[in-house]
C-alpha cells in the first residue's frame, strides 16, 4: 500500500465529503474511469483499493 512518510496535515472540514462524493463517482456504473479499469487486468485490485479508500474517507467523516 503506498502512502505518504510524513504526518498528513489537517484538512478542510469540507474536504472528506466531497472526496467521498469523488469516489462514488468514480466508482458509479456510468463512469468511464470505472469501465476503463474494468478492461484491465488489474480490475479487481483497483476496485478494492478505490473502495477501501472510500470506507477510509467515511470513517474519516465520522
Amino acid at each position: 500500500m503506498y502512502g505518504p512518510d510524513g504526518r498528513i496535515p489537517a484538512l478542510p472540514a469540507d474536504f472528506t465529503p466531497l472526496a467521498i462524493r469523488a469516489v462514488d463517482r468514480i466508482l458509479a456504473p456510468a463512469s468511464e474511469l470505472c469501465d476503463l479499469w474494468g478492461e484491465t487486468s488489474d480490475a479487481e485490485e483497483w476496485t478494492r483499493t478505490v473502495t477501501t479508500l472510500r470506507g477510509v474517507l467515511t470513517r474519516a467523516a465520522g
